[in-house]
């Protein structure tokens, strides 16, 4: 990807301060436009939710497409054996045991 829209796509989803100038000319009797009015406003761009989920969308997809084709096989292996220690003698897949977030008594 492009640096430019990965930054642009970062600071819209982190959000920004933008500034707005905006001038009045009047012409006066020789046809030269003159500088009467400038106004300057400041407005906040908060983020936008659609750039951060894109910019993650964007992380993920690099996952496996930097692999090569043994990176490939050799991951396609190891997940196989992974299904494998979680399914039994009848191959049925069985959910792991976990103890996160589970009380130990004392």
């Amino acid at each position: 990807m492009d640096d430019d829209i990965l930054r642009a796509l970062i600071k819209k989803a982190k959000g920004y301060e933008t500034k707005e100038v905006i001038d009045e000319f009047v012409v006066d009797e020789s046809s030269v436009p003159i500088l009467s009015k400038r106004k300057v406003t400041y407005k906040d761009i908060p983020p936008d939710i659609s750039a951060a989920k894109t910019l993650a969308e964007f992380k993920n997809a690099g996952g496996y497409g930097d692999f090569t084709e043994d990176e490939l096989k050799k991951e396609k292996e190891r997940l196989l054996r992974e299904l494998a220690s979680l399914s039994g003698e009848d191959g049925v897949l069985r959910e792991r045991k976990s103890t996160r977030g589970q009380k130990t008594k004392k």
